[in-house]
């Protein structure tokens, strides 16, 4: 009984340490969040409490983050929860319907998920949507 015991905690320890069926073990890309970064593209619309929007399509673990002064592409980074995105001074973290944008010299932005809708991938991922 002993045995059979230990063999189910160590099946158990390696199952989530290889992140087969254990959320603690899931990318931070995932965990605790909607899995933004998958092979299927997706839009969302997000919006702060004073009415601003931005448009947000993640695809290739990227963030493509419409601004006003244009679109950036921001690549997923490593995050303690949620999505991160960050690139030159930007970043866009998400988590559930919840996201910041955080911009350098600017205060942080808090925002919610407006709408969400799958995209049709890119052929090419330089192509503009």
């Amino acid at each position: 009984m002993k045995t059979h015991a230990l063999l189910l905690f160590c099946s158990l320890i390696l199952s989530c340490w290889s992140g087969a069926g254990c959320d603690s073990q899931k990318s931070p890309a995932t965990q605790g969040a909607r899995p933004h970064p998958s092979p299927e593209a997706l839009t969302c619309v997000y919006e702060s409490k004073d009415g601003q929007e931005f448009v947000v399509r993640f695809e290739n673990q990227s963030a493509w983050l419409t601004l006003p002064e244009g679109t950036v592409v921001l690549p997923l980074v490593p995050a303690a929860s949620g999505a991160k995105y960050s690139a030159n001074g930007l970043i866009f973290w998400t988590k559930g319907q919840e996201a910041t944008l955080m911009r350098e010299g600017q205060p942080d932005l808090s925002l919610h998920e407006k709408a969400r809708r799958p995209s049709s991938p890119r052929a090419n991922p330089s192509e503009r949507e």
